[in-house]
């Protein structure tokens, strides 16, 4: 058996540790990192001897025992390691072989934490899934069908399977209508289809339609069966939500004035909020004009966002215009002997030449 290495705080965990810290390391060795975490949190950890290296944590805000845990586990990851705990010890391996091991933290809702599921499927084929999920999943991931039970089995962190689980429920539907319709919850649905028409572009004659209803935010799909899937696993990736409830995307505008439109914008947001069923304000909006660019830089949650968008796209339209083009040139008689230039006119022009001398 591979020797391990234990960390662990003796004794109870001081008063200090209760507090919230900031975690700072540059170039530290990981088992640096994991006598630290083991101080701030009390855990016990099993180092694999493999697990080595040096890290670097860059933190300025103060966190709770809870975060400094979850910083940890992420460093873990972005170095190819994993905690995997066995009743009251963790154990700290390489990336590949804590993939095979059983994880009780799979049971603390951690996203970094790797967990084995199973998912069945009831209208598409397990093989055929597999197919078409295996590329949006990372490649040291494990994901396999099993044919008898018509089921996945998938082996990755918490955040990537509970990813997938979503998509696959929601691609995991009967196939027999010629035409589908797909309401998007988090994208934009001409986003999407634009994404599309670069990922899949469309061949004359094969019957397949991707369109975008803006006033719905949905994709109605025509296709055959097996490219429906396909199309309809790409959507529902596209369509999954963001880690956290807003953001912030920049709007470059082609026509209209940044900074006039924000006031416009404010409004808009300030009406659907009025507007809310459910009576709660949004997720705080954010609008602002960057003049150099002429853009918008709007911080607000999904579906705030397609609502601006949709007021921008109608605003942002070219104006009306008249052009005018004039050219104006003064011509003596001797620049025009000078260019070679005659001129031939139906009345006489003695009285315009005694004018000039």
């Amino acid at each position: 058996m591979v020797p391990m290495l234990a960390l662990a705080l003796a004794g109870p965990m001081p008063a200090w540790a209760q507090q919230e810290h900031i975690l700072n390391l540059k170039d530290a060795e990981v088992s640096t990192l994991i006598a630290t975490v083991a101080e701030i949190t009390g855990d016990t950890f099993v180092v694999d001897p493999r697990v080595q290296g040096k890290v670097t944590v860059i933190s300025s805000q103060a966190m709770d025992e809870k975060g400094i845990y979850d910083l940890f586990l992420s460093v873990l990851r972005v170095h190819g390691f994993a905690a995997v705990k066995e009743g009251d010890t963790i154990r700290i391996l390489p990336d590949v072989e804590a993939r095979q091991q059983k994880n009780d933290l799979a049971l603390d809702g951690n996203p970094d934490d790797l967990i084995t599921k199973v998912i069945p499927l009831q209208h598409v084929q397990a093989q055929e899934v597999v197919n078409l999920v295996r590329p949006l999943l990372p490649q040291q991931s494990h994901l396999a069908a099993h044919v008898g039970s018509n089921s996945l089995l998938i082996a990755d962190r918490a955040g990537n399977v509970a990813r997938i689980e979503r998509v696959v429920q929601r691609i995991d539907r009967r196939n027999d209508q010629s035409i589908e319709v797909i309401a998007l919850q988090n994208a934009s649905a001409s986003e999407v289809v634009r994404t599309l028409r670069l990922l899949e572009p469309q061949q004359e004659g094969s019957g397949e339609q991707v369109i975008a209803d803006e006033r719905t935010n949905s994709i109605l799909l025509s296709a055959d069966p097996s490219k429906r899937l396909k199309l309809r696993t790409l959507i529902y990736h596209l369509d999954t939500p963001l880690e956290n409830s807003g953001s912030t995307q920049v709007v470059h505008l082609n026509y209209a004035d940044a900074a006039s439109l924000v006031g416009i914008l404010e409004a808009v947001t300030q009406n659907v909020q009025t507007a809310d069923a459910d009576g709660e304000p949004s997720v705080g909006v954010r609008i602002q004009a960057h003049p150099e660019t002429n853009s918008l830089v709007i911080t607000a949650s999904a579906a705030e966002f397609r609502t601006l968008q949709s007021v921008i796209r109608s605003l942002d339209i070219p104006r009306a215009q008249v052009h005018v083009e004039a050219i104006i040139a003064e011509v003596s008689v001797d620049t025009v002997r000078e260019l070679g230039v005659q001129w031939q006119a139906t009345g006489s022009l003695d009285p315009i030449l005694d004018a000039d001398g």
